[in-house]
């Protein structure tokens, strides 16, 4: 209940601040030495900003309730007088293009913007690929030299997480130059530059990024709150926000501090946990598994506390090498690098190597593991490579560099096959940790403020923009609501109408499909990535005037921050001019429309094929898969039948019901594009289940 008093006491005064006439906010503005009245102006409207172009305008601010508000455009006066709580809001008449103009702002004293322009203004929203600045893009050099155009106006909001909604944000309007270009978003700048060049008109770009968010720091709290799927995730936070309750963080630091005071009064030297056995192996761990639930991907050289967390004791990381046949039956030289503390090397399930734990601690850290596999362990193409890795204190894992990481024949060290990337890892034996750093300072209960809070962007970073007018939102986000892509289906769309509802506008909101990232896999898996792509794909089934872009081909296996966000600018900004702007472009990707099957192939009929579908840089077509009435997906052969249309089949799979495209964490490789260049949508199609009599 706690938390619910200390919730409603910060309503209760927000709903004080903004409801009192003459309250202590306006004192605070006005000051000893401030005029009787003071007109501020909503935080958007400054000089250099842009006005959306032929739409209804809202100017708002506060002054002193009850006081009359003239505002100035174009030599037409709209006056407002301010209410109750202090706030005036001004209607504008539509606006055509042009600029530079002066708005001024006038009651007991005249505030006049300069520098304005009308145009487009978008909304640049989402997590980190979102924020991702322009100075880190893979061509960002050359395009921040060329950023001279005081056409594009740019506007970043400070970031900020609230528990309640904000009146005001912290930023700046700035015309666009190689200094205000650098750090703002990659994708927002591409896709205002592409605006720009096509429409001849001043573009505003309005940046509201966070890294790591998840949608619901985006969603207001009474939303959530009021829907059960969605408030089971409100709990931890309402739990968190409770004074007396440690963190995590706090707890393993007490414990640990306890542990070490116990030891340090009993034993002379630092104290080391003990192996207790390697119980993986029995398991079938160093062999090919058909079930790989409870593993992950990590990638080395790395180590286990990057991705387990504070503990101890063993850990199994295992990976594929693809041998070339004419490495088969020959002995290999395998060098894994430094490893802290101890290992045990497998090779297609025959260990290979160790290196046990010797009187000193650093002995084994430091020493670079290199062994010999047996020639007769060997096979051409698919062999399995496990490492059992155990750490008896501090961070334990693959401490050296990536170039540590290789195979190749013996007596021929070139070429070499690297093994740094991506693995599969999982947990054997967690041990509480024995070490200790006693500068770290633990951290406070996350809550209110945190960027993650439930409502907290919203309230922050969102609610002051409103109802600024603008002409649509291009969204990307998402990773880090892959672990429930089900409920996101829900949750994107219940975003777009609670904006649109606020803004009191049903403004476009394009999106931003995940881009392929992590290890690509042999055989056909289930993947998170691959179900909410196809959330973010579904909202335009669901709500009018909205669209996706595909990214498959411009991600990057070992990073989840892509360098290659002008083509994601530029399709967005295709995708706009088709949509919004109405220029009749090819500009949304080859969409699943419809399956049958005839002869034992599933034939695919596409929507958006532009001049016909194509297979990019090979004669065939790759990433597809197929599966009968059992689920189990195999690799599948396809072929392009007709413009529009593709035939799919496996010899496996002669009654196919399910096809899958592209459906992965990482489907580089998936080839189906249409003949204009754009990538075909990841899908999952099946029959149409049969009508019951």
């Amino acid at each position: 209940m706690r938390f619910f008093h200390r919730y409603a006491a910060i309503v209760v005064i927000t709903a004080a601040v903004l409801n009192m006439t003459g309250c202590a906010f306006w004192r605070d503005l006005k000051g000893e030495k401030q005029p009787a009245t003071r007109i501020v102006p909503a935080s958007l409207f400054q000089d250099n900003m842009v006005l959306q172009r032929d739409m209804p305008l809202t100017v708002w601010g506060w002054c002193e309730p009850d006081h009359a508000v003239t505002v100035t455009l174009r030599g037409e006066e709209y006056t407002a007088v301010a209410n109750h709580n202090g706030r005036w809001t001004a209607r504008l008449k539509p606006q055509p293009a042009g600029g530079p103009v002066i708005m001024t702002i006038s009651g007991v004293q005249t505030i006049a913007l300069k520098n304005v322009m009308i145009g487009e203004v978008w909304l640049c929203a989402g997590q980190s690929n979102m924020q991702f600045p322009l100075r880190s893009c893979s061509d960002g050099a050359a395009a921040i030299k060329q950023a001279v155009n005081s056409g594009i106006r740019l506007f970043q909001v400070k970031r900020i997480s609230t528990p309640a909604p904000q009146l005001q944000c912290g930023g700046t309007w700035r015309e666009c130059s190689p200094e205000t270009a650098a750090g703002f978003s990659g994708v927002g700048y591409y896709f205002g530059r592409e605006l720009f060049h096509d429409l001849h008109v001043a573009v505003g770009l309005i940046e509201v990024s966070w890294g790591g968010t998840a949608i619901e720091a985006w969603l207001p709290w009474s939303l959530q709150a009021a829907d059960p799927e969605y408030a089971v995730n409100l709990e931890p936070w309402k739990r968190l926000v409770t004074a007396s309750q440690r963190t995590p963080l706090e707890e393993t630091y007490r414990r640990a501090l306890a542990r070490w005071q116990k030891l340090d009064k009993s034993h002379p030297g630092p104290q080391y946990h003990v192996d207790a056995g390697n119980r993986g192996y029995g398991r079938g761990w160093a062999l090919t598994m058909d079930d790989l639930s409870g593993w992950r991907d990590i990638k080395l050289p790395t180590v286990m506390e990057n991705y387990f967390g504070d503990i101890d004791g063993a850990v199994w990381f295992r990976r594929e090498v693809m041998i070339p046949p004419e490495w088969a039956r020959q002995s290999l030289r395998l060098e894994l690098g430094p490893i802290d503390d101890s290992d045990e090397t497998y090779f297609n399930g025959k260990a290979v190597g160790e290196t046990g734990i010797t009187a000193s601690l650093a002995d084994t850290r430091t020493i670079p593991r290199v062994y010999r596999i047996p020639g007769q362990c060997v096979n051409a193409g698919r062999n399995l490579l496990a490492v059992r890795v155990f750490d008896r204190r501090g961070a334990g894992g693959f401490t050296g560099r990536p170039d540590q990481l290789k195979i190749a024949r013996f007596n021929q060290p070139q070429p070499a096959i690297g093994l740094a990337g991506f693995w599969q890892a999982r947990v054997e034996t967690a041990l509480d940790p024995f070490s200790l750093d006693h500068h770290a300072k633990p951290q406070p209960p996350p809550g209110p403020g945190d960027r993650n809070w439930p409502s907290g962007i919203r309230n922050g970073m969102i609610a002051p923009l409103i109802p600024y007018s603008l002409r649509g939102v291009i969204w990307y986000q998402g990773e880090a609501n892959t672990g429930n892509p089900k409920l996101y289906r829900r949750q994107l769309p219940d975003l777009v109408r609670d904006w649109r509802q606020a803004w009191g506008e049903d403004f476009y909101f394009l999106v931003v499909q995940l881009p392929n990232y992590g290890r690509q896999w042999p055989a056909p898996q289930e993947s998170s990535w691959a179900e909410l792509r196809a959330a973010q794909a579904a909202l335009s089934t669901i709500l009018p005037r909205t669209g996706y872009v595909v990214t498959i081909d411009l991600g990057e296996a070992d990073n989840i921050h892509p360098a290659a966000k002008k083509p994601v600018g530029q399709r967005l900004a295709r995708l706009a001019l088709d949509l919004v702007y109405g220029k009749k472009l090819v500009a949304r990707s080859p969409e699943f429309a419809a399956m049958t099957v005839r002869n034992g192939k599933a034939v695919i009929r596409f929507n958006h094929v532009g001049s016909g579908l194509t297979a990019k840089g090979s004669p065939t077509l790759h990433h597809f898969a197929v599966a009968g009435k059992d689920g189990y997906f195999y690799w599948a052969r396809a072929e392009i039948i007709d413009k529009d249309t593709i035939e799919v089949w496996s010899g496996k799979v002669p009654h196919p019901v399910t096809v899958r495209y592209a459906w992965a964490f990482n489907p580089a490789g998936g080839n189906l594009y249409q003949a204009e260049g754009l990538p075909a949508a990841p899908f999952q199609a099946g029959l149409p289940a049969p009508v019951k009599p």
